[in-house]
């Protein structure tokens, strides 16, 4: 195994067998000596990795961290560990704050096998950082940090240019944090910044509308960026895909001047096509033959097979797509298996019709001329945040009606019906709009909206 897949199997075992692990000691055996293997290191070589290793603090004598890493007689990391599930808190980190002082190593590591903190003394020298420059949780962790991981290896360990990741990632992280926390409420300083930018006055009411449209339009953002990496992947797969039918078209070319395709293999297709042309379309029903079987397919795609078939003097063998296969003494005892030929063919038959099925999933999308798109998972959503960029006043203004009341309005309306029902009226952000009509319906009023503003949006379902 290379590298990334070491750690992602320590990973995969810690997810099995953690609840068995009950000591600190079994946390060592069982998870941090293969992670520390993983990494290159002999944890039964005194010279690479010592247990137990005494580290005086002050007045303190015989203090021990769990292990200390060294190459070329060098100690090049700390490690402090802890009971599985066990909190890596504050606590913890002081203790491992006086074993790197005293140590002069340049590096350490608190984990309880699971999650894993990387210290080090960017700031300082020779005292260790208060917040980690790398953090993962072992079973769930990324490409990335899995590329910062990497430099730790025996093979790889440079301190230096580790230490230049650190301080990179301890801004990024820096970075990231102040982001987060913005995003989830900006503060007034980074509201200011995009009224400046737009040219407007931060008065006190330019600055509260900012505040919203800045945690929108920035969630809006983030869910178009995951929308549009989602839809190049699966184009990417179906590329894929493409390539390999291509590749299988052209090998099956070169081997088509070598086959030949038997009477018998021809009247097993006209019963298996009489079979299921009750519940497929005939023209579906297709064959192709190769050097190793003859394959029933639906469509002409090799890869959407419902059977293959291998009918030779010495041996004949029916196979289904899920692994099941059959002898056969001749072809006639195809009828015995009817209901698994219709099941595979209804199998295809339902990949075939995903795609039609991901149509009627589609939802309503609303794209501004200025490029911005809104596409919620359900339409009254994207009805209303549409509205909203559009401006609640500026619809108000057309007096459009829906249900027989004003569409918007600042006051709740009432509306008629047969029932008891209390969801026809949304109220969002002070006005209250008429939620309780059809999909088409909200595509006819955002058009008519479209119109009579100039707005030219286009709208799609």
């Amino acid at each position: 195994m290379d590298f990334k897949d070491q750690i992602r199997f320590i990973g995969s075992t810690i997810t099995k067998t953690k609840d068995r692990i009950t000591t600190e000691e079994a946390t060592k055996n069982a998870f941090i000596m293969p992670f520390i293997r993983a990494l290159g290191y002999d944890v039964f070589n005194p010279l690479e990795v010592v247990p137990e290793y005494t580290a005086d603090v002050g007045i303190k004598k015989g203090e021990k961290v769990d292990y200390a890493i060294f190459k070329n007689n060098e100690l090049i990391l700390l490690i402090e560990c802890k009971k599985i599930d066990s909190e890596l808190n504050i606590d913890n980190e002081s203790q491992l704050f006086r074993y790197f002082t005293s140590s002069h190593a340049k590096f350490a590591i608190l984990t309880n096998g699971e999650t894993y903190k990387f210290y080090s003394d960017t700031e300082d020298t020779n005292r260790m950082d208060n917040k980690p420059f790398l953090q993962f949780d072992i079973t769930k962790i990324k490409e990335n940090q899995i590329r910062e991981l990497k430099k730790f290896c025996k093979d790889n360990f440079n301190s230096d240019e580790i230490l230049d990741s650190a301080i990179t990632l301890k801004y990024s992280n820096s970075v990231r944090e102040i982001l987060i926390s913005e995003l989830k409420e900006p503060s007034e300083d980074f509201v200011a910044f995009f009224v400046k930018k737009t040219g407007n006055r931060a008065s006190k009411k330019i600055m509260e509308q900012f505040s919203e449209v800045v945690k929108a339009t920035f969630k809006q953002f983030i869910d178009d960026s995951v929308t549009d990496r989602l839809q190049n992947a699966l184009k990417e797969e179906v590329k894929k895909e493409n390539i390999a039918e291509e590749e299988l078209q052209e090998n099956s070319s070169t081997e088509d001047s070598k086959i030949i395709t038997t009477e018998e293999e021809l009247e097993a297709f006209r019963i298996i096509k009489a079979i299921l042309i009750a519940k497929i379309p005939a023209d579906k029903i297709t064959y192709k033959d190769s050097q190793s079987y003859f394959a029933i397919l639906y469509g002409t795609k090799r890869t959407n097979w419902i059977c293959r078939l291998v009918l030779n003097e010495n041996k004949k063998v029916l196979t289904f797509p899920n692994g099941e296969h059959f002898k056969i003494k001749d072809i006639n005892e195809l009828y015995e298996y009817k209901e698994k030929f219709i099941h595979s063919s209804v199998e295809r038959l339902n990949n075939d019709h995903s795609c039609d099925k991901e149509d009627l999933k589609k939802k309503l999308t609303v794209l501004f001329q200025d490029g911005t798109q809104i596409r919620e998972t359900k339409s009254i959503d994207t009805f209303i945040k549409s509205i909203e960029k559009i401006g609640f006043e500026r619809v108000i203004s057309l007096g459009l009606k829906c249900r027989k009341v004003d569409l918007i309005s600042k006051q709740k309306q009432v509306i008629e019906t047969n029932d008891d029902r209390n969801d026809m009226v949304r109220e969002y952000k002070g006005y209250f709009i008429v939620s309780n009509s059809s999909t088409e319906h909200k595509i006819k009023l955002l058009k008519e909206i479209s119109d009579k503003l100039a707005l030219n949006l286009k709208i799609e379902i």
